[in-house]
Protein backbone atom coordinates (compact mmCIF):
# COMPACT_ATOMS: atom_id res chain seq x y z
CA UNK A 1 0.00 0.00 0.00
CA UNK A 2 2.89 2.68 0.63
CA UNK A 3 4.60 1.68 -2.87
CA UNK A 4 7.40 1.53 -1.01
CA UNK A 5 10.92 -0.51 -1.36
CA UNK A 6 11.04 -2.31 2.37
CA UNK A 7 8.63 -3.64 4.17
CA UNK A 8 9.94 -1.09 7.24
CA UNK A 9 8.87 1.92 5.46
CA UNK A 10 5.83 1.90 6.24
CA UNK A 11 6.25 2.06 10.07
CA UNK A 12 8.52 4.79 9.46
CA UNK A 13 5.95 6.76 8.00
CA UNK A 14 3.54 6.20 10.38
CA UNK A 15 6.16 7.19 13.63
CA UNK A 16 6.90 10.27 11.53
CA UNK A 17 3.17 11.33 11.42
CA UNK A 18 2.72 10.25 14.85
CA UNK A 19 5.58 12.37 15.58
CA UNK A 20 3.88 15.62 14.01
CA UNK A 21 0.83 14.80 15.54
CA UNK A 22 2.43 14.51 19.08
CA UNK A 23 4.30 18.02 18.74
CA UNK A 24 1.37 19.97 17.83
CA UNK A 25 -0.68 18.57 20.40
CA UNK A 26 -3.07 16.28 17.82
CA UNK A 27 -4.18 13.06 19.38
CA UNK A 28 -5.71 10.27 18.03
CA UNK A 29 -7.90 7.70 19.84
CA UNK A 30 -11.15 8.36 21.36
CA UNK A 31 -13.28 8.86 18.81
CA UNK A 32 -10.98 9.49 16.30
CA UNK A 33 -10.73 5.29 15.12
CA UNK A 34 -8.89 5.90 11.95
CA UNK A 35 -4.97 5.07 11.22
CA UNK A 36 -2.74 8.03 10.85
CA UNK A 37 -1.83 7.86 7.23
CA UNK A 38 -5.73 8.29 6.78
CA UNK A 39 -6.35 10.66 3.98
CA UNK A 40 -9.09 12.47 6.57
CA UNK A 41 -6.71 12.64 9.62
CA UNK A 42 -3.53 13.97 7.62
CA UNK A 43 -6.01 16.81 6.01
CA UNK A 44 -7.47 17.44 9.54
CA UNK A 45 -3.35 17.78 10.72
CA UNK A 46 -3.06 20.44 8.09
CA UNK A 47 -6.42 22.38 9.01
CA UNK A 48 -5.49 22.23 12.48
CA UNK A 49 -2.04 23.84 11.60
CA UNK A 50 -3.08 26.90 9.34
CA UNK A 51 -5.63 27.50 12.81
CA UNK A 52 -2.88 27.47 14.80
CA UNK A 53 -0.93 29.55 12.54
CA UNK A 54 -3.50 32.17 12.32
CA UNK A 55 -3.96 32.22 15.97
CA UNK A 56 -0.22 32.80 16.54
CA UNK A 57 -0.21 35.70 13.91
CA UNK A 58 -3.70 37.41 15.96
CA UNK A 59 -1.76 37.22 19.44
CA UNK A 60 1.80 38.34 17.64
CA UNK A 61 3.44 35.36 18.18
CA UNK A 62 5.93 35.46 15.03
CA UNK A 63 8.14 32.98 16.46
CA UNK A 64 4.98 30.40 16.91
CA UNK A 65 3.58 31.39 13.87
CA UNK A 66 6.46 30.75 11.92
CA UNK A 67 6.93 27.03 13.70
CA UNK A 68 3.51 26.25 12.54
CA UNK A 69 4.08 27.46 8.70
CA UNK A 70 7.15 25.30 8.74
CA UNK A 71 4.96 22.14 10.02
CA UNK A 72 2.88 22.68 7.04
CA UNK A 73 5.24 23.08 4.38
CA UNK A 74 7.54 19.68 5.90
CA UNK A 75 4.08 18.04 6.32
CA UNK A 76 2.33 18.48 2.95
CA UNK A 77 6.16 18.15 0.85
CA UNK A 78 6.81 14.53 2.65
CA UNK A 79 3.54 13.23 3.56
CA UNK A 80 0.01 14.65 1.63
CA UNK A 81 1.15 15.89 -1.51
CA UNK A 82 3.78 12.95 -1.66
CA UNK A 83 1.34 10.32 -1.75
CA UNK A 84 -2.32 12.06 -2.90
CA UNK A 85 -1.86 12.59 -6.66
CA UNK A 86 -0.85 8.64 -6.72
CA UNK A 87 -4.40 8.00 -4.90
CA UNK A 88 -6.35 9.82 -7.02
CA UNK A 89 -4.30 7.98 -10.14
CA UNK A 90 -5.37 4.78 -8.47
CA UNK A 91 -8.79 5.60 -8.22
CA UNK A 92 -9.69 6.96 -11.43
CA UNK A 93 -7.46 3.54 -12.95
CA UNK A 94 -9.57 1.31 -10.80
CA UNK A 95 -12.72 3.07 -11.21
CA UNK A 96 -13.86 4.93 -8.47
CA UNK A 97 -17.39 6.28 -8.22
CA UNK A 98 -18.48 9.53 -7.81
CA UNK A 99 -18.72 11.48 -5.72
CA UNK A 100 -15.05 10.12 -4.45
CA UNK A 101 -13.16 10.05 -7.44
CA UNK A 102 -14.10 14.22 -8.64
CA UNK A 103 -13.58 14.56 -4.44
CA UNK A 104 -9.89 13.15 -4.74
CA UNK A 105 -9.23 15.01 -8.03
CA UNK A 106 -10.55 18.32 -6.01
CA UNK A 107 -8.79 17.76 -3.13
CA UNK A 108 -5.33 17.38 -5.21
CA UNK A 109 -6.07 20.17 -6.93
CA UNK A 110 -6.58 22.35 -3.54
CA UNK A 111 -3.70 20.53 -2.28
CA UNK A 112 -1.45 21.90 -5.77
CA UNK A 113 -2.45 25.00 -5.16
CA UNK A 114 -1.67 25.19 -1.40
CA UNK A 115 1.80 23.27 -2.39
CA UNK A 116 2.82 26.64 -4.76
CA UNK A 117 1.49 28.77 -1.79
CA UNK A 118 4.29 27.33 0.49
CA UNK A 119 7.21 26.90 -2.32
CA UNK A 120 6.89 23.05 -1.83
CA UNK A 121 8.01 21.09 -5.04
CA UNK A 122 5.85 18.10 -5.64
CA UNK A 123 7.52 15.04 -7.79
CA UNK A 124 4.49 13.01 -8.42
CA UNK A 125 5.34 9.96 -9.84
CA UNK A 126 3.26 7.98 -12.71
CA UNK A 127 1.30 5.21 -10.66
CA UNK A 128 3.01 2.55 -13.05
CA UNK A 129 6.12 3.31 -11.55
CA UNK A 130 5.40 2.49 -8.03
CA UNK A 131 6.07 -0.77 -6.68
CA UNK A 132 3.86 -2.37 -4.30
CA UNK A 133 5.12 -2.76 -0.81
CA UNK A 134 6.78 -6.28 -0.66
CA UNK A 135 5.76 -8.87 2.04
CA UNK A 136 6.25 -12.18 2.82
CA UNK A 137 3.15 -14.31 1.52
CA UNK A 138 3.56 -16.06 4.79
CA UNK A 139 2.40 -13.98 7.61
CA UNK A 140 2.05 -16.34 10.74
CA UNK A 141 4.66 -17.33 13.18
CA UNK A 142 5.83 -20.53 11.20
CA UNK A 143 7.38 -18.29 8.47
CA UNK A 144 9.87 -16.19 11.55
CA UNK A 145 13.32 -18.03 11.79
CA UNK A 146 13.01 -17.76 15.31
CA UNK A 147 9.95 -19.81 15.29
CA UNK A 148 11.47 -23.19 15.22
CA UNK A 149 14.15 -22.72 17.56
CA UNK A 150 13.92 -24.22 21.01
CA UNK A 151 14.08 -22.65 24.55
Amino acid sequence: EYGLPHEFRQSQELADLGGFYRAFGFGLGAEVRERPDHIAVELEFMHILTLKETYALMGGRHEEAAICHEAQTSFLADHLAHWLPLFAQSLARNGGAEPYLTLARWTVAFVQVEAAALQVEIDILPLHAVQHTPFDPDFTCAGCALANTTA
